[in-house]
């Protein structure tokens, strides 16, 4: 017995292939380079929750000698950079697989306070099921040089001048607070320290 097909088999084939692509399309979600630019546009906001459901539970930030695990470590510079009123610049932007790589000016009162201009940052973002796993960078930021002179010369006056102030900064162990109110403490204190 015969069956009735409304369409030729190859139509049909062909409709089947076009719907499926349809959703896969849809189902993929943003790639790479749209994530980094969600990134910097909270980051921009300081928006700490949405830059939080970007990470992945077991995220590792590598920023300058820190090594930061971790949600709850990865977001503290956020909020320095909240202190700070940090705006990124995105630049450029490459991606392959389920990894980005981009150049990002960043720009913040302390910086500006220290007499830096920007930092650029040549980072590279890992993802795995659309999260960041990992952040590093692929080469020293643009300008760290003068940014790491000016913040010895300041800490080496706050270390003699307001040992509080610098525990306070650097905690135990001389490691540096990622927190708002150690960026706000720092813009008081520099405006002191370049007024010296």
């Amino acid at each position: 017995m015969a069956r009735y097909w409304p369409c030729s088999w190859s139509r049909c084939n062909g409709a089947l292939v076009i719907i499926c692509v349809a959703i896969l399309a849809t189902g993929c979600g943003p790639t790479p380079d749209e994530r980094v630019r969600h990134y910097v546009e909270a980051a921009n906001r300081h928006d700490l929750e949405a830059v939080e459901a970007m990470l992945a539970d077991e995220v590792v930030w590598f920023l300058g000698p820190d090594t930061l695990t971790g949600k709850h470590e990865v977001l503290a510079p956020l909020n320095f950079d909240t202190g700070a009123q940090t705006h990124l610049e995105l630049r450029e932007i490459t991606a392959r697989g389920d990894t980005a790589e981009f150049e990002m000016a960043e720009h913040n009162r302390v910086l500006m306070a220290l007499g830096i201009h920007e930092l650029v940052h040549h980072t590279r973002f890992v993802f795995r099921d659309g999260l960041i796993v990992r952040k590093e960078e692929i080469r020293q930021p643009g300008g760290i040089e003068a940014f790491a002179d000016s913040v010895a010369s300041f800490a080496n006056w706050l270390y003699v001048e307001e040992p509080e102030a610098y525990d306070r900064i650097w905690g135990p162990g001389g490691k540096f607070v990622y927190s708002q109110s150690t960026a706000e403490l720092m813009l008081l204190l520099v405006d002191r320290w370049r007024a010296r």
